[in-house]
């Protein structure tokens, strides 16, 4: 048993050594867990587990799906991928880096 601190407030709860499978075949093992209500989910994921990892949320067309890969491959960052489409296509809000002056339209000639 333990106390656990959540949103609506704090109280004993039963804690449990788990083994937890994802869908994708990855598994974390020995896992402390405590038991709660969670509203709309069957379990809540900690930290513990998510920076063993990559994890992301989407929710495209009002379908909400997470994807969670072992071990980490790269960074995921949406600014970064917006900034770089905003510069690809001409869009607002990016603006295009100086060119050397012997490059591009400002080339003098030799």
């Amino acid at each position: 048993m333990t106390i656990a601190h959540t949103v609506g407030g704090s109280g004993p709860a039963e804690v449990y050594l788990v083994n937890i499978y994802l869908p994708n075949r990855v598994m974390f093992q020995n896992v402390h867990v405590t038991k709660g209500q969670v509203v709309g989910a069957e379990m809540l994921i900690g930290m513990d587990v998510i920076n063993q990892g990559d994890f992301a949320v989407t929710n495209n067309g009002g379908i909400t799906k997470f994807s969670f890969r072992v071990p980490s491959q790269s960074h995921i960052d949406f600014v970064e991928q917006y900034n770089r489409q905003q510069f690809q296509y001409g869009g607002k809000g990016k603006t295009r880096p100086k060119r050397h002056k012997t490059f591009g339209k400002n080339k003098k000639k030799l």
